[in-house]
């Protein structure tokens, strides 16, 4: 008697679908709000659209599709022009990418990138780098300072 249910027992929602399924009543709701919705939308004017030209010019010509399959399943046709066609563009890349494989700063520049910062002004000599100063100077200390006086100076 698995998966049926016995004559007269009540239905519950895990007999009549599989988890995650909506029961036939609810589809037929969701459906029902779908269109009721998409009634409401608006259909954009396409009118003005297209263009004097577009809409004078013939339709174009259908082709057949016989041919187009045969020429669709014949093997590629590699000659010896399309190999040296593309051999020189592989070339064109190798050396594309040699140019780019080389340092993005020169020397000169490097060197006068180094010498332009000056990192040993902002560390006091006889200060550790390692050591905390946060706790200092509490931030009531500085909002009593009026504008114009003069700060503590950090250690």
């Amino acid at each position: 008697m698995l998966g049926r249910v016995a004559k007269g027992a009540p239905m519950n929602l895990s007999d009549r679908c599989r988890p995650g399924c909506l029961p036939p009543r609810s589809r037929v709701v969701v459906c029902a709000v779908a269109l009721i919705l998409s009634g409401c939308a608006e259909v954009p004017d396409l009118d003005g659209r297209i263009s004097a030209a577009a809409a004078a010019a013939p339709y174009p010509t259908l082709q057949p599709l016989a041919p187009m399959l045969v020429q669709a399943a014949a093997p590629a046709r590699v000659t010896p022009a399309t190999t040296a066609a593309v051999d020189g563009d592989a070339a064109a890349l190798r050396a594309r990418a040699a140019a780019l494989r080389g340092p993005v700063v020169d020397a000169d520049t490097r060197a006068r990138m180094a010498g332009g910062v000056d990192t040993t002004a902002t560390v006091d000599a006889g200060a550790d780098p390692t050591e905390d100063r946060s706790g200092d100077e509490t931030p009531d200390a500085a909002a009593d300072t009026p504008l114009g006086a003069a700060q503590p100076a950090l250690r």
